[in-house]
């Protein structure tokens, strides 16, 4: 053990540091874990000088030289765990540094004892008879049991060394590990190592860890999903830096496979959310969490192309997909694209969770409103959703429509710069006509609201509004009955002569009948009787519109000559 000064903070050694002639990241272990460990496999196979002897004592050599610096590394760093004045972060890397080094002697230990199998197994091998005159069908036989054994081997040295990674993960965070202990388990770990500044460990484990999932396709179908969510959860929270969190997310996007895998995705919703709600500082974490959101909807649309036509449910939470479109909807978002891309996909897949989360108005509002290069994309993905009777049914034939070609229909009163925006809704139009679904959907008769009654509502309205009160033959005039068999008249013949005065009476006008003059001097200045005029020229003769037109009009008239100056009810009346 070497000599450490107490009375100053030690340093870490030379083999904990970057000098150190072990390979980390291109080394053997974190290298192709392919049973050789650093020896490339096309030098094994390519023809050579050498015997395959040679190469592979050659191999067994290298194995040995690691598993030697492996073992120094162990030693060392168990003898720095004993100096009593170590800080909590140099310890926590230490630890980890131990960890890390325990899997790969495991690694290194295994892959030896494969090697030595497989040239026991050579060497006990019978040799084919020299009577057949090829002896290649022998050796061709048996050269598939070896690779099945090697790859066996290969499988079983990667598995563990990620089970190893996993644990150190949860070392590094803080959480006891809840797998069966491995050979190479931390033991002597702390299981309450300290969270101060974790995010360099993390960030070479999971780097390290994710090189073995990329280099070997089955180890991700073995791997506990759910064990590697837990243990990335710490690198996910605030505490770490955006880079961990990235790091993580590119883990787990790695380590997705499928549908059921996808579904465990729901326990780390609020992280998702959190990080899709970020500022641009966080681009780099906000671009490996919409790559997750991505990953999950390809293997839905794996599983789709499987089991053929019907619908397919997308495993996204509705809090996700309301975050998702949120960052859509935000025109300053350099992702923005890319989420309006994920949602057409995610719509094509599963219309009922786009429609629960609001996600299908927006899409129609992306349409008509931009971003421009999106527009056939999206004009595509509707025309398929029109094109299925079950999917059609989310629609409103009209009103969506509306939405999206205001560009062209809200075009009055625009300026020049809106001239960019109905080129883009024209081509969105041209493409649409050019389908079989989008030109019945253009050419929709839907149904035309009743605008005679809106009609005589509004009319109603000037009623009540002018406060004029109608007359007992008010309904019998509406509903086009004759008037002179129910007006007789019962006074008498001398008083019939005295019921026309020549000149308006002088009457005391009220507070309301003041008002009652502004508002129906303000009405007509507004056109209201040109209104009217204009309505009995539209509407056919002797209709209830036309009559009650015709009364609202005559008794405008009277008011006008009952509470306005004689002048200005003059000038109404020519």
């Amino acid at each position: 053990m070497p000599l450490v000064d107490h009375q100053t903070e030690p340093a870490i050694p030379n083999f904990l540091t970057s000098d150190t002639p072990r390979q980390d990241d291109a080394g053997t272990i974190s290298g192709p874990l392919n049973g050789t460990n650093g020896v490339n496999l096309a030098d094994l196979s390519t023809p050579g000088p050498s015997s395959p002897k040679d190469r592979e004592r050659k191999e067994l050599e290298n194995l040995k030289k690691q598993l030697l610096v492996e073992n120094r590394v162990k030693d060392g760093a168990e003898n720095l765990l004993v100096v009593p004045n170590l800080t909590e972060e140099m310890r926590q890397h230490v630890e980890s540094e131990l960890a890390m080094a325990k899997g790969k002697i495991d690694t290194i230990e295994q892959q030896v004892k494969s090697l030595n199998a497989r040239t026991e197994r050579k060497a006990t091998a019978p040799l084919a008879p020299r009577r057949r005159p090829t002896g290649q069908g022998s050796s061709e036989n048996a050269k598939p049991k070896e690779d099945s054994s090697d790859d066996k081997d290969d499988l079983r040295t990667s598995l563990n060394y990620a089970s190893n990674c996993i644990k150190a993960l949860l070392s590094a965070g803080g959480r006891p590990a809840t797998s069966p202990a491995s050979p190479a388990s931390t033991s002597s770990i702390s299981p309450a190592v300290s969270t101060a500044d974790p995010d360099r460990t993390r960030i070479d484990i999971m780097k390290r860890l994710g090189g073995v999932l990329q280099r070997n396709m089955r180890v991700r179908y073995e791997l506990n999903f759910a064990e590697l969510i837990q243990s990335a959860m710490p690198a996910l929270s605030d505490s770490s830096s955006k880079h961990c969190r990235a790091t993580a997310y590119k883990l787990l996007r790695q380590a997705l496979v499928d549908v059921d895998s996808a579904e465990i995705l729901h326990d780390i919703d609020w992280f998702i959310v959190k990080s899709l709600t970020r500022d641009n500082k966080h681009a780099v974490e906000k671009e490996q969490v919409i790559k997750l959101i991505r990953a999950v909807v390809t293997v839905s649309r794996e599983r789709k192309s499987i089991i053929g036509t019907g619908p397919v449910t997308v495993p996204i939470s509705d809090c996700v997909m309301r975050a998702l479109v949120a960052v859509a909807d935000y025109p300053e978002d350099p992702f923005r694209s890319v989420c309006i891309q994920t949602l057409a996909e995610i719509l094509l897949l599963d219309i009922d969770l786009v429609a629960r989360t609001g996600g299908i108005r927006f899409l129609l509002h992306a349409l008509g409103e931009g971003p421009l290069e999106l527009g056939p994309i999206l004009a595509a993905t509707f025309l398929s959703i029109i094109d299925s009777p079950r999917t059609r049914s989310y629609l409103t034939v009209g009103t969506d429509l509306e939405i999206a070609l205001s560009a062209i229909t809200d075009a009055y009163g625009k300026g020049p710069e809106h001239s960019e925006r109905m080129r883009g809704c024209a081509r969105v139009i041209h493409l649409m006509l050019r389908t079989w679904s989008g030109a019945f959907l253009l050419l929709w008769e839907t149904e035309t609201p009743d605008l005679q009654t809106f009609k005589e509502i509004i009319l109603d309205m000037f009623f009540d509004l002018l406060n004029i009160k109608t007359p007992e033959w008010f309904q019998t005039f509406i509903d086009g009955r004759r008037l002179t068999m129910y007006r007789k008249s019962r006074l008498p013949p001398e008083a019939k002569k005295d019921t026309s005065p020549t000149e308006r009476p002088n009457e005391t006008l009220k507070l309301t009948d003041q008002f009652l003059a502004l508002l129906l001097l303000v009405l007509v200045k507004a056109g209201l009787l040109d209104a009217l005029t204009g309505m009995l020229e539209e509407v056919a003769t002797g209709t209830n519109l036309s009559r009650k037109a015709i009364l609202l009009m005559a008794e405008m008239l009277q008011m006008a000559n009952r509470v306005l100056p004689l002048s200005i009810a003059a000038d109404i009346q020519v």
